[in-house]
């Protein structure tokens, strides 16, 4: 046997372990001995309890996955996750998936986990179309129907498909019609408030200027009376003199 057979064999002896199998079962799968599936356990650090190969060792081995197994249903059907079960039972990912899968298969929903690998890539899609259609009031006997039509070509998904496209289009379209508007009406503000702006500038200015023409009407209207009351005076200096 080469050094790459040997080296395929050993990381499959270690997968087949760790997804839960007995060193029995791994035996009659790969067609190896219990030594050498213990010494190939060895070898990659397993520390999978047994001292010497026998029949009594490995039916404790067995025991021991059968009570893991127990647990796991019995955690599974609490509700936990997988996850959470691999950590309080300290098993591996392999042997929880394992579990996992069994366990789905006594509660008859070993189609959903034959379906999940399938679904699985477009999951996220599958998620967000069955909540549209039930937010819609969508049931399984509407859907039923929707997918006669389909198949009976009473509606075509090439049409529905250029349909939504063009409603996209429309709302693209209605959206950079409103976003222009948004950009016209900031404009508008800018406008408005430079507008404003020169108009109290513009006050401030008339306010001064009145100000300024007040102030010079008051002095000259006090000319005038100065004015008054030196013509006055000098009038009455003449008299006198010609007096």
């Amino acid at each position: 046997m080469s050094t790459d057979n040997n080296t395929e064999r050993e990381r499959k002896v270690l997968e087949l372990y760790n997804e839960g199998k007995t060193t029995r079962d791994i035996a009659k799968e790969q067609r190896l001995s219990l030594r050498d599936i213990s010494y190939i356990l060895k070898k990659h650090g397993v520390n999978h309890g047994i001292t010497s190969i026998d029949n009594d060792e490995d039916n404790k081995k067995s025991h021991s996955n059968n009570e893991k197994a127990t647990q796991a249903y019995k955690l599974f059907s609490e509700g936990k996750k997988p996850v959470q079960v691999a950590i309080e039972l300290g098993l591996r990912e392999g042997q929880v998936n394992k579990y996992f899968r069994e366990f789905w298969k006594l509660k008859h929903m070993d189609k959903l986990y034959q379906l999940y690998p399938e679904i699985e890539p477009s999951l996220p899609s599958f998620l967000k179309t069955h909540k549209a259609l039930k937010k819609r009031g969508l049931n399984p006997k509407n859907v039923e129907l929707f997918i006669d039509a389909i198949e009976m070509g009473i509606v075509k998904l090439p049409e529905l498909q250029d349909e939504y496209r063009q409603l996209q289009d429309k709302v693209q379209g209605l959206k950079n019609e409103v976003q222009d508007m948004q950009y016209r009406m900031q404009d508008s503000d800018k406008c408005l408030k430079y507008n404003q702006q020169r108009i109290m500038e513009q006050t401030d200015a008339l306010n001064t200027l009145q100000q300024t023409f007040d102030s010079s009407a008051e002095k000259v209207s006090n000319l005038y009376k100065e004015k008054y009351w030196l013509e006055r005076s000098v009038s009455k200096y003449k008299n006198a003199m010609d007096s």
